[in-house]
């Protein structure tokens, strides 16, 4: 079965309750807020901005392969090529945040820009939060990963939060921006590529404890 059809059959599998519809709506969302960062990075001529729209999209693609998790048969799989994902685009931010140490000039943007950065990243925040926290209880495999992966960007969402109120506050002008950035950048990317990894052992353990995971009978999936 390829990925389209794995990913059908993991809404077919959760049609009956809210788990992959939550889920399904905040892929759409983060998709969405990804592509709100492509347009503010154009607008405010921001290359940071940029960055943080890939890492955006990196995790939209590594909630793909949670949510192909949903297959039993597939899950450790699956959920390993998203903590891959996490890890690497976790890296790459590390690198460029980095960069940022020996850049010269002020990082900075337009009040409105800055403004509409900072709702950007909220609602991330927000949308992420909320995928944490709601299915807490749920200890599957992919639900785990994509609990992980909400809290990696919500992680990475606060350095660009901070970067737009420092841009915005005008108590901040003996503050080195492109150094608070680069080290709020190196620390965020650094935990979310913790959590990857963490994600990435987890994975490996059950799949060493429980090779294949059994698909659920009908009385537990209506339970």
């Amino acid at each position: 079965m390829n990925n389209s059809g794995q990913l059908a059959k993991a809404f077919k599998y959760f049609g009956s309750t809210w788990t992959l519809r939550i889920a399904g709506a905040s892929l759409l969302i983060n998709l969405a807020i990804g592509i709100g960062k492509i347009v503010l990075s154009i607008i405010s001529s921001s290359f940071f901005i940029a960055v943080s729209a890939f890492y955006t999209f990196a995790l939209v693609l590594a909630r793909v392969f949670a949510l192909l998790g949903s297959d039993r048969r597939k899950e450790y799989r699956c959920c390993q090529f998203c903590a891959l994902i996490l890890v690497g685009a976790s890296l790459i931010y590390i690198l460029y945040s980095t960069r940022l140490f020996f850049e010269e000039g002020k990082s900075s943007y337009h009040e409105y820009v800055a403004l509409a950065i900072a709702t950007v990243t909220f609602v991330e925040i927000g949308v992420n939060a909320r995928g944490v926290v709601r299915e807490r209880r749920n200890h599957r495999l992919f639900m785990q990963a994509l609990r992980m992966v909400n809290l990696a960007s919500s992680l990475i969402s606060l350095t660009l939060t901070q970067s737009a109120l420092l841009s915005l506050s005008e108590q901040t002008e003996g503050i080195d921006r492109n150094l608070a950035n680069g080290f709020m950048g190196c620390l965020m990317g650094t935990s979310a590529a913790v959590i990857g990894i963490l994600l990435l052992i987890k994975a490996g353990k059950k799949q060493s404890s429980q090779p294949y995971l059994p698909e659920p009978s009908e009385d537990s999936e209506g339970a």
